[in-house]
């Protein structure tokens, strides 16, 4: 797989009650596709990771590759940094259970400890 041209590290948008907003992220993602965007960083390098749990990184990993629907590559960011609750190796499995939602590749966070 080639990874080449604008890729960016989309924000999760989240409402007022601090929920994820699926809704806005898919509006979100399609605008980023139609300006041009050659694919997707998900719940990554903005932050945010460290938020959400498993469910919401879940969710909106597959709210991009469903508005995406295989026309460019979704990079999944996935693992932790062993956070309170934090399981260290976590990232291997959570790759293994996103698989499902045709993501291109993963980035994996290791660790600290």
């Amino acid at each position: 797989m080639k990874l080449d041209g604008i890729i960016p590290a989309i924000v999760t948008p989240f409402d007022r009650d601090g929920d994820v907003n699926y809704t806005e992220l898919k509006k979100l993602t399609q605008l980023l596709l139609e300006e041009g965007a050659d694919g997707f960083y998900v719940t990554g390098s903005t932050g945010e990771c460290f938020l959400l749990t498993d469910e919401e990184r879940t969710r909106v990993v597959a709210a991009v590759a469903e508005t995406v629907n295989g026309k460019v590559p979704v990079i999944a960011h996935i693992g932790n940094r062993s956070l309170p609750g934090g399981e260290p190796g976590k990232g291997s499995t959570e790759g293994r259970s996103l698989r499902r939602f045709q993501c291109s590749t993963f980035l994996l966070q290791f660790p600290d400890r």
